[in-house]
């Protein structure tokens, strides 16, 4: 006797027909375009296959995030994986790498789609970043956060806040000088500080705290705006910076006698260039007097006899004459 299956399940749901509209509306803004290629992101997510697989948010909005979620979180990588993962869109920071050096008429995340138009990510969504990311043991290792910045920084963060926390302590000590215990854990209050300051700006409370605490440990550190000074800074200065601090509040002393022009090159200078100018262009001073009195010593003048020639011919020739 043949067992009866079970009833197989119909779609219902109408197919999508071609889309013949001639506006398209971005979900955030509400501006229409003519058109979605080159005004939407393409998604190769099926979340968006009745869409033309394009993403609802244009690329003006998605733009304003990207800058949104940079400012807040503190690294584009960051607010690249935010964005990804509400469009569903595959998350690579080596693709995002890659649109460092793109045409400042298109914006990094126009050029980050595009890439992902290539063959090799070809059908990857932000589900494909999550199954990447999770190791063979079936772990999950989205956590870019290393176990050495949880001990620099203590436990209690959450991811995005060790990302900002790293990236303003390097900021710092990339910039300012670091090489004792405490010059270290000032730079690492201060990271917490601009923590601080982010969250209660994001968070709506009272920021004025915050920035007070920054304003102190900026003190201490003695590199607050008004106390900036070439001293406090010389690290920071070009060589060129230096020397005229150098010569305008601690002059560089004389040479010692015996390196003070050496060889001369102060006179001749004056005498061979300055004084031979003055003497070629009929100027009178006292370089070009100085270059006449130079001039006498190699001077070569035709000798003159003033006695009798015929007398100065036999003292010469006609002696032998006489014999």
């Amino acid at each position: 006797m043949a067992q009866r299956g079970r009833p197989r399940k119909t779609d219902s749901r109408p197919k999508a027909s071609s889309d013949q509209r001639t506006e398209y509306y971005c979900s955030r803004c509400g501006r229409a375009y003519p058109q979605q290629r080159g005004n939407f992101p393409y998604n190769q997510s099926s979340l968006y296959e009745g869409n033309n697989h394009y993403a609802t948010l244009c690329y003006t909005c998605v733009d304003e995030l990207f800058d949104h979620y940079t400012e807040t979180l503190g690294s584009e990588v960051t607010a690249l994986r935010r964005i990804c993962s509400k469009l569903d869109i595959y998350f690579s920071p080596e693709v995002f790498a890659m649109t460092e050096k793109t045409n400042a008429d298109s914006s990094r995340f126009a050029m980050y789609v595009s890439r992902l138009s290539l063959r090799a990510y070809k059908g990857k969504t932000y589900d494909t970043t999550l199954d990447e990311e999770k190791d063979l043991n079936g772990s999950d290792s989205r956590s870019s956060v290393t176990k050495k910045t949880k001990k620099f920084f203590g436990d209690g963060f959450e991811e995005s806040d060790y990302q900002f926390l790293e990236a303003q302590y390097n900021d710092w000590i990339t910039r300012y000088e670091c090489q004792t215990k405490a010059q270290e854990e000032l730079f690492k209050n201060l990271s917490f500080a601009q923590l601080n300051i982010v969250k209660a700006q994001r968070e709506g409370k009272k920021v004025k705290d915050a920035q007070d605490a920054f304003q102190q440990l900026l003190r201490t550190q003695n590199i607050t705006p008004s106390q900036r000074n070439d001293n406090a800074l010389a690290d920071q200065n070009t060589f060129g910076t230096l020397i005229r601090k150098w010569e305008t509040e601690r002059p560089i002393s004389d040479p010692l006698p015996e390196w003070q022009d050496v060889d001369g090159i102060v006179r001749l200078i004056t005498v061979y260039f300055l004084g031979h100018l003055c003497k070629m262009i009929g100027v009178d001073n006292r370089y070009s007097r100085m270059y006449e009195k130079e001039m006498e010593k190699y001077r070569v003048e035709k000798p003159e006899y003033e006695e009798d020639d015929e007398a100065l011919f036999d003292s010469v020739f006609g002696g032998h004459l006489n014999e």
